[in-house]
């Protein structure tokens, strides 16, 4: 599980947690969590998210309130990683896309938040937002245990 998360100005900016199971090297995206949330919010869903999902390790952007974050997170028992990016964010998906042009990265037929990731996938780095875009990346360049 990956929560990149960043509270921005007087409006929250959007906080996104993209749910893999992976296997065999391949990523299989299992949910999306999307949403503007407060921080209280914030953390409440992630906690209720990461239950109802049960991680290994959730990955969490060590910026603005994903440093609070991860401390409030591993006080309630869970596996919570700061990540601090390295690069641009172009510069990161560009090299986690070979994992996409080698046909390991899998989204399901169907989703109710499907067709908004494809569309801010297809128009990044020129879209309006990138922030599931960041989320994949960072959660595709995690070289957990499993490997």
């Amino acid at each position: 599980m990956h929560l990149a998360s960043e509270l921005r100005g007087g409006q929250n900016d959007w906080c996104v947690c993209t749910t893999w199971f992976v296997h065999e090297k391949k990523y299989y995206l299992v949910d999306v969590l999307r949403g503007r949330f407060d921080y209280p919010t914030l953390r409440a869903r992630a906690i209720a998210h990461a239950n109802a999902h049960g991680p290994h390790r959730i990955l969490i952007e060590d910026a603005g309130v994903g440093t609070a974050l991860v401390s409030e997170l591993r006080r309630s028992g869970l596996t919570a990683i700061a990540v601090k990016p390295e690069q641009s964010k172009v510069t990161r998906m560009s090299i986690e896309s070979a994992k996409f042009e080698a046909g390991l990265v899998l989204f399901p037929r169907q989703a109710p938040w499907l067709q908004d990731l494809e569309e801010e996938l297809f128009s990044f780095p020129h879209g309006r937002h990138d922030d599931q875009v960041d989320s994949i990346s960072q959660a595709l360049r995690d070289q957990g245990p499993e490997f």
